[in-house]
């Protein structure tokens, strides 16, 4: 059974901070936690709630486990075989952007598909934008995060500090 290594969370953990009291992300959605907006039970997030840390991390737990599920089921169907960093490359993307990445139509799946692994990190770098005013434009958080990730997918070394 795959399960993201502790740099992974640790990843996850730099990129999305962690909010004991909900406030809306950089996309507008009510989040909470390590990045939660949807808690275990189902239910959306709202503004004015509030989590402990235990919560919190309980809350982070349900959601990678679910996402390696998906991996998992990626993995089975497709052949595709994962090293520790590349899944946990691909985890923490998932976490951020969700499991939909690894449809036959996104640029993720296709390149997961292709078992390039300079196809797969260049791929990352697709997902670095966001809608504003009706217009995609490039996050530089996002970008920094993304760029981690593929580094870590081809390189297993976990770099942050992108200039």
């Amino acid at each position: 059974m795959l399960s993201p290594s502790k740099n992974c969370i640790e990843l996850i953990k730099y990129f999305e901070g962690c909010k004991l009291e909900a406030y809306r992300d950089i996309g507008g959605i009510p989040t909470v936690g390590v990045g939660t907006i949807l808690y275990a039970s189902g239910i959306p997030v709202k503004m004015g709630d509030k989590l402990t840390m235990a919560e919190a991390e309980k809350e982070l737990f349900f959601d990678l486990v679910n996402i390696v599920k998906d991996i998992e089921n990626f993995s089975l169907k497709n052949s595709v075989c994962f090293s520790q960093s590349q899944l946990d490359a691909t985890v923490s993307i998932l976490y951020n952007c969700g499991s939909g990445l690894l449809g036959p139509r996104k640029s993720l799946g296709i390149a997961l598909r292709s078992r390039d692994a300079v196809r797969v990190s260049d791929a990352f770098l697709v997902y670095c934008k966001l809608r504003r005013a009706g217009k995609l434009v490039i996050s530089n958080g996002l970008l920094r995060r993304r760029k981690s990730e593929s580094h870590l997918y081809l390189t297993g070394v976990i770099k942050t500090n992108w200039s």
